[in-house]
């Protein structure tokens, strides 16, 4: 637990045993661990989640053995090869790959995912700019300025969950909120979209570099 200058508890659960606590130092103790005491059933699903991602080496780098989504498929990792590439139900990675040199790669996959929903609907798409880039925990973003930023990873996603991401920045467009109005403005460019918003819910903790 670490005191700090604040005003609120915040938790962050950053593997399937550790928790960091940050609370207000006019805190005494006992009231934090009443506050960690009630989140109890989030802890536990944020731990069953964490701990499915270890199991699989989600976020510890390259290493054979090891998944990595692509296009909502698991694939097992096989260090070997001169250049990365899907191969049956492996990603070859060369031995000589960073995660940078990973991280391109799947930016230039997320970069065609994206150009491809552009070209698919281009007729209905209000007149924006749309940017990938690296995001470490939102998988998009809009400003007033109508540009969108989509996170470098989505090409992890299914190509439905894609598209679910991308409506869901263009309809921010016209609905900066979640409003009620936002969400029939969602609903009306993505039928299926509570079925795609919770397989992404469900995978995000997997879906790392």
């Amino acid at each position: 637990m670490i005191p700090r200058d604040r005003r609120s508890i915040s938790l962050k659960m950053t593997s399937s045993i550790d928790i960091e606590v940050r609370y207000p130092r006019f805190l005494i103790k006992r009231t934090v661990i009443e506050y960690i005491y009630k989140k109890s059933k989030w802890i536990s699903k944020k731990h069953d989640l964490l701990a499915a991602g270890e199991a699989t080496g989600a976020g510890k780098g390259i290493f054979e053995g090891r998944v990595l989504f692509f296009l909502g498929k698991q694939y097992r990792v096989e260090i070997s090869g001169t250049e990365i590439r899907i191969l049956d139900n492996c990603i070859i990675i060369p031995d000589i790959s960073d995660i940078n040199t990973l991280e391109r790669w799947y930016k230039d996959k997320s970069d065609k995912a994206v150009t491809e929903f552009l070209e698919k609907y281009n007729r209905i798409i209000p007149n924006c700019r749309v940017k990938v880039k690296k995001q470490k925990t939102i998988w998009g973003s809009c400003n007033s300025k109508w540009n969108i930023y989509i996170n470098s990873r989505i090409s992890m996603c299914p190509h439905k969950v894609i598209e679910y991401i991308m409506w869901h920045e263009i309809s921010h467009l016209r609905y900066m909120n979640h409003s009620s109005d936002f969400y029939r403005q969602l609903e009306s460019y993505c039928p299926d979209y509570k079925i795609h918003k919770a397989w992404l819910k469900k995978h995000s903790l997997l879906l790392q570099i």
